[in-house]
């Protein structure tokens, strides 16, 4: 048969059915009477049908698409630039006493020797 199943819209789908009815009886009537010009009308008619049936399941898919979109798009705040990287202040640093490595200034201790910072060796 010529219609289709439109999974998206029951409408589209009937209309599809009836314009493919549409065509079929057009094309018995005018193959039974044998006068072609009411067939072809009948069966232009049938196909104008069908299309309606097309563009109303396109149209669907459209809306359903663009409010997937929109429902996507809700939940995300639109970023006008993408995040760029801010480099960390360097950090204040200080020299063991006793072992002369280098540490953070807040650091108490020296990981390599294990002096105690804020006392002379």
């Amino acid at each position: 048969m010529f219609w289709m199943s439109y999974g998206n819209s029951k409408l589209a789908t009937v209309l599809s059915f009836l314009g493919s009815l549409i065509v079929v009886s057009g094309v018995y009537y005018g193959t039974s009477t044998g006068d072609f010009v009411p067939m072809l009308i009948i069966a232009v008619v049938g196909v104008g049908v069908m299309l309606c049936g097309k563009l109303v399941s396109d149209n669907k898919t459209k809306k359903q698409a663009q409010e997937a979109a929109q429902a996507q798009l809700s939940g995300q705040a639109p970023s006008p630039m993408p995040a760029q990287e801010i480099p960390a202040a360097p950090q204040a640093e200080t020299v063991c006493p006793q072992c002369g490595a280098s540490l953070p200034a807040e650091a108490s201790f020296c990981p390599h020797c294990g002096n105690r910072m804020g006392t002379d060796a």
